[in-house]
């Protein structure tokens, strides 16, 4: 019995589509690494037990499908082999779909899911009996399902026909619902990933993520090309996939749970400068809203942090030198105050008389 994965490397900044562990990934500083020989995680394991619904749709060999692209990683769980492939997001190519209709594994596992409420739980299958009907979905899943069929019904001669239309990763959906095999959604929910970005973190480690992206982003404006994060810039130990019960829950306590409101506005802030506008609706609606004193302080650190200022003030003197400079001044020192509101410099992320000169900036300028 064959199952397939698919997961997308982890990288210096956050993907397109922002998946969960993209997301992870720059706020922990971790770089998680998937060991050649791959020990099944719980979460591995724990998809292998899922019960396998009957194929929907005629077995067909598919002989027209290419399986040119080996698997990225291969292991063995109790009898079991699975197949893990690397892809990017925004990548138009079928290969992975190609070996799907060539292979017939028994279960295809994604780390997106299809419609929101495919990703609310790890393990969630797809199908295209209930998938269609859920009320939240982009245009695409309406025509998955009849595309579906239609690969199965030619053969798995019409993908060619779909590949320069549909990223990677729609086209292996295509294929696993084509092949009649369950399409597990695999990473964590985005509710599950939002709440341990906010008990997990510490203050410091959300300050220095969104230093870190603020400062690929002004490389990237200043040199025409997308920056690539220093490899050594981690506050954290590396993380091995094979060794994380990747079920576990956060445990929330009474640090984890104090001062919400500068966590997450801290949290807000990385996102904003990685993340479209679509996360951070769906961060806002998936937590509870904060206590009137919480919001107080989440108000002052948004404001500090949303400025161009505290955009500046986080780059290195080296890069502000590129970005800025002041008339008969140094904007180093112009900037210090806010560097000493940086958590990661010993502040607290809240400065009454920053916040209050900031306000009043406006009436000065007039």
């Amino acid at each position: 019995m064959t199952f397939v994965a698919l997961w997308v490397p982890l990288a210096g900044g956050l993907c397109s589509r922002q998946c969960n562990g993209c997301i992870c990934s720059l706020i922990s500083g971790r770089r998680l690494a998937l060991q050649n020989k791959l020990r099944p995680s719980a979460r591995a394991a724990s998809l292998m037990q899922l019960t396998l619904q009957p194929r929907s749709m005629p077995a067909k060999p598919h002989k027209r499908a290419s399986t040119g692209r080996q698997p990225d990683v291969s292991a063995e769980h109790k009898g079991r082999q699975l197949h893990v492939f690397g892809t990017a997001h925004l990548e138009h190519q079928a290969d992975i779909a190609c070996w799907i209709l060539a292979k017939r594994p028994a279960a295809v596992v994604f780390e997106t899911a299809v419609t929101p409420k495919h990703g609310m739980a790890t393990g969630n299958v797809f199908d295209c009996v209930t998938g269609p009907q859920d009320p939240v979905q982009p245009l695409f899943v309406r025509w998955l399902c009849p595309l579906a069929q239609q690969i199965a019904d030619s053969n798995g001669a019409a993908l060619e026909d779909l590949a320069a239309n549909f990223s990677a990763e729609q086209l292996a959906y295509i294929a696993t619902l084509a092949i009649g095999a369950p399409l597990v959604f695999g990473d964590r929910s985005k509710r599950e990933t939002f709440k341990r970005l906010l008990t997990i973190p510490t203050n410091v480690e959300l300050d220095s993520a969104f230093g870190l992206q603020a400062s690929l982003n002004a490389l990237e404006l200043l040199d025409g090309q997308p920056a690539i994060a220093d490899p050594n810039h981690s506050t954290l130990n590396d993380c091995d996939l094979s060794n994380r019960n990747d079920l576990e829950r956060p445990q929330q306590g009474a640090s984890a749970a104090a001062r919400q409101g500068i966590r997450r506005a801290l949290v807000e802030c990385v996102l904003r400068l990685s993340c479209g506008e679509g996360v951070l609706q769906e961060f806002q609606m998936y937590l509870p809203s904060l206590e009137p004193t919480e919001q107080e302080q989440y108000d002052a650190v948004t404001q500090l942090y949303g400025t161009p200022r505290m955009l500046l003030a986080v780059l290195s003197r080296q890069l502000l030198q590129r970005v800025c400079g002041g008339l008969g001044v140094d904007m180093w020192d112009v900037l210090q105050p806010l560097r000493q509101a940086r958590p990661i410099n010993g502040g607290s992320a809240v400065d009454p008389d920053l916040v209050m000169d900031l306000r009043l900036l406006n009436y000065q300028l007039d």
